[in-house]
């Protein structure tokens, strides 16, 4: 039941931030079936791009920056116009290396990163704040 309660959350959150205008991509390093499942949990319908980066697809995966920037590129969004949300350390590294906002999002699910984030929120509702 608190599975479904986050990915509720999340699909909540991605429509709220679609409606005020801005453009919301995936990037993540999870495994295709995986990937597959959670984005349709979500609802791909609320997100104007989907980057699963692994070797096998032909994106390079986190830390490097080849998911983050190939987003940007589909979305037509510059670097300085954008930010990065994710829960490890691989992601704050990439948003890093692609030069665009790094947020960690701290939900207890893993150990916090040695390096420090630009931002920290501990909920997507609290994207509200920085938007």
């Amino acid at each position: 039941m608190e599975r479904l309660c986050t990915w509720a959350s999340h699909r909540v959150e991605a429509v709220k931030v679609k409606c005020v205008g801005y453009k919301v991509g995936i990037v993540t390093g999870a495994p295709p079936h995986i990937a597959s499942l959670e984005i349709s949990m979500i609802g791909e319908e609320n997100f104007d791009n989907v980057i699963i980066a692994s070797e096998s697809r032909g994106v390079s995966p986190k830390p490097d920056a080849h998911g983050i920037e190939e987003a940007l590129r589909l979305l037509n969004v510059q670097n300085n116009e954008a930010m990065y949300v994710g829960n490890a350390e691989e992601d704050i590294l990439a948003a890093r290396n692609a030069n665009v906002l790094d947020v960690l999002l701290i939900r207890g699910e893993y150990k916090l990163p040695e390096i420090n984030p630009s931002l920290k929120i501990y909920s997507l509702y609290d994207l509200r704040e920085i938007l």
